[in-house]
């Protein structure tokens, strides 16, 4: 209940209520301390000055006893009393405890009545708290020769140490209220400086969902204003993202291909011109309608597909018949693509259609080989796109998760900002995850071997491949414990898994087994001589097997070869496998395939073991540049603006000096300028009027001492990834991390 209360407060009111709370804590604590520090000084005080006033006044009592001067002594009590008004009384009491001499008007107090006056007393003075008509008093006894005259009694009244307390209090209980009122309006205005921004994300993310295009308004130099600005960049990229799609509209509407969209229920929402004029239809007689219109397939194939399709997400070269206005059967290669929404529900589907008439009349071998080139194509325009897309999402990321990471840096983790920043941080690296998986689908991602245990990279896999090959189809790993590591790249065996288990479940349309193992192997000159294309050694040994339909003899000696294929027209490329065999020679291994029709396939691949161990994923911490690099120069060269303003701000953060060029000819004539005085040059290899690598060996030609480093969103001839490897230029990824960019500035400037 109480969570529930907290979480419906908003972020402004919780940063007025713990600021004004901890205000009045601390305030209640003052006030106490106070308190109780003065009562005790004060109480200290009049113990003092009572034991003083109690000691002269025995000292001139005995005399009038030993004069039997009774009346002169009485004279004595109440003149100093009359002197001193904080003494309550003074009386004198003899061996048998009977008050002879005494102050007290209106009788001896019921109080003191039963206090005993010890005759054994035998120390000078003795101390004692009472309680006498609702008034506190330091009692002070004083023996007289050891009390065998009698005890002399004074005392003191605390009634003027609790006045002096009372009014102190009152003037801090006015100070603290002061300080709470200056604490109201101080978290007032707190909590506007640093909810505003935070409520100006949320206006403008909530115009995002309802279509609007709205700017963050953000008149701020700090991280919060950074992080606006790349926000409203983000804005214009989805400005231009929508002119881009109206212009692809144009494109789906004028393409020779047949296109349809429908929504999750099946009803056409989408349907070009290529479809309405190979079905006879208008636009208005299909939209909103069914697709079962068009579709000339049974409802029994026409169920089973769309568990299919959506079980898988996506299905390409599937041979399909659809319905004509007037009746008419027509062929076509159908992929279809699933549209996902919230929660992985199903938003809609894309189908995507050739006509296959025209085809069908042709030479089946000419048929086969276009169609697989068509695919390539395709293929290779896909990978294009995929590998631009993630260039600039890759720029925009860097700000985005450099400007959030240093936020974080500033920020603890019991500020109410904290968790906001935190999910920020924590989606920026999701989005870095999926740039990632766009250059290896693009094959703009270098070859980066390390040492893996294969048996890490298969649990990691394992639910990625169950969800490919449907729920039909059990995976089972039989991973040995004490597997050697291997040197390999592990997006690459990640795209060998993945090959050859949509290999395997193509081969069991009704289900069936795939069973992934790991083993140790150790081949001696004559075991390498029973396995093709082995040598000796120790290998580790990854076996993929399947309890399909198998492999005839024939088709195995071609079973590697690039486009070849036994899958209908559309249903492959024929590139799976020579992909795979391709992956196992570039890591110095081999594979082997055996397999008998109706009795399963298995694949082993042999990849060389290594010594060491295996690397594992260590945590993100942000890094602090040594003290050796601090005060550095470097000349950052970097044409994407919002960038190259968070390098300088980071680079500055941690000391260095930093120079500005957002293009090849401006770092020239900047370099120049400084007469070449820098300490390290850090530029982005693809820039306006040119590359990194050729800035780097225009200057390296005059200062070949200088240390440099390169970064880029992808990796392809623009950014001359081959040079970069070849000379070993230092190189960090983009969108990178203040971690990773200290550390290669840690590692040039030592």
């Amino acid at each position: 209940m109480i969570r529930k209360l907290i979480a419906s407060i908003n972020l402004r009111s919780k940063i007025m209520i713990a600021n004004i709370g901890l205000i009045v804590l601390m305030g209640a604590i003052v006030i106490g301390f106070v308190r109780t520090a003065v009562a005790d000084k004060l109480l200290g005080e009049v113990q003092k000055r009572g034991i003083s006033v109690s000691l002269d006044l025995a000292d001139e009592s005995i005399n009038f006893l030993l004069a039997d001067k009774l009346d002169q002594l009485q004279l004595l009590f109440e003149s100093r009393r009359q002197r001193q008004p904080d003494i309550e009384y003074i009386f004198l009491a003899d061996g048998r405890n009977a008050v002879s001499v005494h102050t007290f008007k209106d009788g001896f107090p019921s109080a003191l009545k039963d206090t005993n006056t010890p005759k054994d007393l035998l120390k000078d003075y003795q101390l004692e708290q009472l309680e006498a008509d609702g008034n506190r008093i330091i009692d002070v006894a004083v023996p007289l020769f050891r009390g065998e005259i009698g005890v002399l009694r004074v005392g003191i009244s605390l009634r003027s140490i609790n006045e002096t307390v009372s009014r102190i209090t009152g003037v801090l209980e006015l100070i603290v209220l002061i300080v709470v009122i200056a604490a109201i309006l101080a978290a007032v205005v707190l909590s506007n400086v640093i909810t505003r921004p935070v409520y100006e994300f949320i206006r403008v993310t909530k115009g995002i969902g309802e279509g609007k295009r709205e700017k963050v308004v953000m008149d701020r130099n700090d991280e919060l204003g950074r992080l606006g600005a790349a926000f409203n960049n983000m804005i214009d990229d989805l400005n231009q993202t929508t002119i881009s799609k109206n212009y692809f509209s144009s494109i789906i509407s004028n393409m020779m291909d047949t296109l349809i969209v429908t929504d999750a229920s099946g009803r056409i929402e989408v349907a070009n011109k290529a479809l309405l004029g190979l079905l006879g239809y208008s636009e208005k007689e299909l939209c909103g309608k069914n697709i079962e219109i068009i579709d000339g397939d049974d409802p029994e194939k026409r169920a089973k597909g769309l568990r299919k399709l959506i079980s898988s997400g996506s299905v390409f070269g599937e041979e399909k018949i659809y319905l004509a206005k007037d009746g008419t059967k027509i062929p076509v290669s159908q992929a279809a693509s699933v549209m996902f929404g919230g929660q992985m529900s199903v938003s809609g589907i894309i189908y995507a259609a050739q006509d296959l008439r025209e085809r069908k009349r042709s030479d089946k071998e000419k048929e086969r080989m276009a169609q697989q080139l068509i695919e390539s194509e395709k293929m290779s325009a896909i990978g294009r796109l995929s590998g631009g897309i993630a260039h600039d999402f890759n720029n925009l990321l860097t700000a985005i998760q450099g400007y959030v990471e240093l936020l974080l840096i500033k920020t603890t983790q019991d500020n109410p900002i904290y968790p906001e920043l935190h999910e920020i941080h924590q989606a920026a690296i999701r989005a870095t995850s999926l740039t990632k998986r766009l250059l290896v689908f693009s094959r703009n991602k270098p070859f980066h071997a390390k040492l893996v245990n294969l048996n890490d990279s298969i649990a990691n896999m394992k639910y990625m491949i169950e969800r490919i090959i449907g729920e039909n189809i059990k995976i089972s790993t039989e991973l040995q414990g004490d597997l050697m590591p291997v040197l390999v790249d592990e997006d690459n065996v990640t795209q060998i898994l993945m090959n050859l288990s949509a290999n395997a479940k193509d081969a069991m349309p009704s289900g069936g087994e795939i069973t992934i193992r790991t083993e140790n192997v150790k081949l001696n000159e004559e075991e390498s001589l029973s396995i093709p294309g082995s040598s000796v050694g120790s290998f580790v040994r990854l076996s993929v097997e399947d309890t399909g339909s198998g492999i005839d003899g024939e088709t195995l000696k071609h079973i590697f070869e690039p486009f070849f294929t036994t899958k209908a027209t559309g249903k492959g490329t024929g590139l799976g496998l020579s992909v795979v065999y391709g992956i196992v020679k570039q890591h110095n291994g081999w594979i082997n395939v055996y397999s008998t029709p109706d009795c399963g396939t298995i694949f082993k691949i042999y990849f060389p073991a290594s010594e060491g161990v295996a690397a594992t994923k260590e945590p993100v911490v942000p890094a602090e540049s040594s003290a050796g690099a601090r005060g550095k120069k470097i000349l950052l060269v970097e044409d994407e603006k919002v960038v190259k303003d968070f390098a300088v701000k980071v680079l500055k953060k941690y000391g260095f000096q930093v120079v500005e060029a957002s293009s090849k000819m401006e770092a020239l004539e900047v370099f120049n300028r400084e007469n070449g005085k820098f300490d390290l040059i850090f530029s982005d290899s693809v820039l306006p009027d040119g590359t990194g690598v050729e800035l780097i060996e225009y200057i390296k030609a005059s200062h070949p001492w200088i240390p440099v480093l390169l970064t880029s969103g992808y990796f392809d001839k623009k950014s001359q990834w081959d040079t970069v490897n070849k000379k070993e230029y230092r190189f960090v990824q983009k969108p990178y991390t203040i971690d990773a960019l200290l550390k290669a500035l840690d590692i040039l400037l030592p």
